[in-house]
């Protein structure tokens, strides 16, 4: 059952990050999917305009841990060690009019390009995006702000709670996806057990009084049913928070070689006009960060 106090904290959280001139922060991501974990560190800009930069380094971690199966209603232990890869970086910059997305592996890069005002341009009019935020969030653009209000869109909040996390005020809400977010999950229970790579809830963090996300979980459920545990399965952590903060403007800015770069503008394009709407007026399919 929906919470409207949840749902307030959330609208509250949405326009506080609004108001703030640029965010500074770092972060850490970490994965846990069966009996492979992976984590990624790196640091978060947002200016004014959809300027943004984002930097990641995703280093797997080996990993023996036991997994509880469905069938067998016990934990299984992997015969062997994952093998360890060699960590990958991802680079996203925005300048508010292309964003451009490097992936380095094995010492190989690839660099694509969006031209953000093009995407804009051949959306206008179209009652799946009602506003240039809910454009950005579904183009992947607007860090934090955009994470948020894809959540927003996507979630049902069902619970919020006060809770003190070293020393620190903070108000926590949970949700699960939303009706229209099952359907295209195909799931029929309103409260499924979805596939291993998917979670089912969500709970963030917000700390007092900025209303800033310091945490945001994306919860597990146990494969079985009766069992009611759920347990981390993408925690994203933000620390070392700067609000409206001085940003130098050459961080927007991409150095790369243009004659390198893949433009994915139209294919963009064609992707988002082909998907299908669901209820209140939004494609199904279109995600955040």
């Amino acid at each position: 059952m929906k919470s409207e106090a949840a749902t307030k904290v959330v609208e509250e959280a949405i326009a506080k990050l609004a108001s703030y001139s640029s965010i500074q922060t770092d972060l850490r991501e970490s994965v846990v999917m069966g009996t492979r974990r992976f984590v990624a560190t790196g640091k978060y800009t947002q200016g004014s305009d959809n300027q943004l930069r984002l930097t990641l380094e995703i280093q797997p971690i080996e990993n023996t841990a036991s997994v509880v199966t469905e069938d067998k209603k016990k934990a299984v232990r992997p015969k062997k060690k994952d093998s360890i890869q060699k960590p990958a970086s991802v680079t996203q910059i925005s300048d508010g009019r292309m964003l451009w997305t490097e992936w380095k592996t094995d010492d190989v890069a690839r660099v694509e390009r969006r031209d953000l005002q093009e995407i804009a341009k051949a959306v206008e009019g179209d009652e799946r995006w009602k506003s240039p935020e809910q454009l950005m969030a579904d183009l992947g653009l607007g860090g934090v702000p955009a994470l948020l209000t894809s959540l927003q869109k996507r979630m049902v909040f069902q619970g919020v709670r006060d809770q003190e996390v070293d020393g620190k005020p903070f108000v926590v809400v949970q949700g699960r996806w939303n009706e229209d977010q099952l359907k295209r999950f195909n799931a029929k229970d309103p409260d499924p057990i979805l596939p291993p790579h998917m979670p089912e809830y969500v709970r963030v963090f917000f700390e007092k009084p900025t209303m800033f996300p310091r945490r945001i979980m994306f919860l597990k459920r146990h494969p079985v049913a009766q069992q009611r545990l759920a347990r981390p399965m993408v925690t994203l952590d933000l620390t070392n928070v700067k609000l409206n903060g001085v940003v130098d403007p050459d961080l927007f800015r991409f150095s790369g070689d243009s004659k390198d770069q893949n433009d994915t503008t139209e294919e963009f394009i064609n992707a988002l006009k082909q998907q299908p709407v669901q209820g209140g007026g939004q494609p199904a399919g279109s995600g955040g960060q």
